[in-house]
């Protein structure tokens, strides 16, 4: 018979699995809503490292989801097999937020201007974090300890381990990105508050609600790590790690999709030297000799994140066609709820579909496990527990 303990673990080792099959469908479907973004904006420009860094980001973690899959859902796996699978699930998670956070740093330099001391500092901290987050989660990695997972739930279970070692570069990243957007939101207030050029509107709002996400996103999973029950304490970090992904490389795709607008109508933006020699049509040089008094001028620039000049920040930009007006219609507003409804529905579909498939066959061999064996009771009169409840 099972005891209450198994019960209980297997459960919350299942509510692990259906938050990463969940993280999983999230990622899957913000693909498929950006890549005409991606082919339109990054396929075709040169070589940089911006563009490294994006499709580090973007295609990770399809190397890294295969991986957990087996990991989560395949029975009967050698406990050798599962600490090789998790080492490089887990070496994945770190390499993919490291990449992650430098495309958040490189946004948040080209918003500061790139100021030689500030650049170093905020450098030396990442490279600080990342050193410690691969240093802890080495020792971790070699220490943990996994065994047969409770109750015939699929997959594998990781049953012990020096655990305080993998909040370290998770209180890293959430201190990390805290700076971060904090430092954004002093920019925004000090130097942005005026500006109407859509590129530096798209770094700052952007950054500024991905960082706020983000933040809040690494406090809760930190809560959870430090502060939740016994086998939830990964609950979130499937989930951080593919928001890392999603939202650094959504950054750079608005940032192109706006410079490309501007480009369009002959209005030479950042996006680097190949769009800032790239000859506008005629209409373009006719509309952009009428509405833009101080045009922002060519500069070489190997990529888009390239240090921003502050003089032609603040331009008035104010054409009148709807492509380049710096504020949102409400087409696109709609398209953004339809997204986000999208999303919802994806998520709720991810996992319902895991629970016809596993879950729910599972949790109902842990239901009749509960009922036929009841935790005792301490109180007289109250030992049928679970079967006296069921009758009633």
């Amino acid at each position: 018979m099972a005891s209450p303990a198994a019960i209980l673990a297997a459960s919350r080792l299942q509510a692990g699995k259906y938050a990463d099959v969940a993280s999983f469908a999230f990622m899957l479907l913000d693909y498929a809503l950006t890549f005409d973004l991606e082919k339109s904006f990054i396929w075709p420009s040169r070589r940089s490292l911006t563009k490294i860094l994006f499709l580090l980001s973007r295609y990770l973690p399809f190397l890294e989801i295969p991986l957990a899959i087996f990991y989560i859902f395949v029975p009967h796996i050698s406990l050798s097999s599962c600490k090789i699978i998790n080492s490089a699930v887990i070496m994945f998670r770190v390499v993919g937020i490291a990449v992650a956070e430098a495309i958040l740093l490189l946004r948040t330099l080209a918003l500061s201007g790139q100021s030689p001391r500030l650049s170093r500092v905020f450098i030396l901290l990442y490279a600080i974090g990342v050193s410690v987050s691969i240093l802890t989660l080495s020792i971790f990695v070699k220490a943990s300890i996994y065994g047969k997972p409770p109750l015939n739930v699929p997959g594998c279970a990781l049953v012990g381990g020096p655990f305080i070692l993998v909040g370290i570069p998770f209180i890293i990243i959430m201190l990390y990105e805290l700076v971060l957007m904090i430092y954004t939101l002093w920019i925004g207030l000090h130097a942005y508050r005026h500006s109407r050029n859509p590129l530096i509107i798209t770094l700052y709002r952007d950054g500024i609600m991905y960082f706020v996400i983000l933040t809040l996103g690494s406090v809760l999973n930190v809560v959870v790590l430090l502060a939740g029950p016994p086998g939830l304490q990964d609950l979130l970090n499937g989930n951080l790690r593919m928001t890392h992904a999603i939202f650094s490389c959504r950054i750079l795709l608005h940032i192109r999709e706006a410079d490309g607008r501007l480009l369009e109508f002959g209005i030479p933006g950042e996006a680097g030297e190949e769009d800032a020699e790239r000859p506008p049509s005629s209409n373009s040089r006719s509309y952009h000799h009428h509405h833009i008094a101080h045009p922002i001028p060519p500069r070489s620039l190997k990529n888009i994140m390239a240090p921003i000049n502050h003089h032609y920040a603040h331009q008035q930009i104010t054409p009148t066609h709807p492509l380049i007006v710096p504020t949102q219609t409400w087409q696109s507003q709609i398209i953004c709820l339809v997204e986000i409804a999208a999303i919802v529905l994806i998520y709720t579909l991810a996992c319902y579909l895991y629970g016809v498939f596993v879950g729910w066959k599972n949790d109902a061999e842990l239901l009749d496990k509960l009922l036929a064996d009841p935790p005792p009771s301490d109180e007289p009169g109250h030992g049928s527990g679970p079967k006296e409840l069921v009758r009633r």
